[in-house]
């Protein structure tokens, strides 16, 4: 009888940032248009590349800001955030 196993939280991050890049890669339109709300996701990694790369709407830019200044975000999430609203 085998149990099935539930995947661990590094497994399931790792999925959703894949998942992530290759929607990224196979519809960039789409994409451009769900980034800004990804930056709302549970998972850091998704977080993180949202934070890269969503396009700088009013959103975008407020959800950055709530990001790069949240002190219990993950830190890598919080760095990339504020770099990159010291791009705009």
């Amino acid at each position: 009888m085998s149990q099935s196993r539930q995947p661990s939280r590094h497994s399931a991050q790792a999925t959703a940032s894949h998942q992530n890049r290759a929607t990224k890669a196979l519809d960039p339109a789409e994409t451009t248009r769900i980034l800004p709300v990804c930056l709302l996701d549970c998972e850091p990694g998704v977080r993180r590349i949202a934070a890269q790369h969503a396009p700088l709407t009013d959103d975008a830019v407020k959800w950055l800001t709530e990001l790069a200044g949240d002190p219990i975000e993950e830190p890598g999430v919080r760095d990339v955030a504020a770099a990159r609203l010291a791009t705009r």
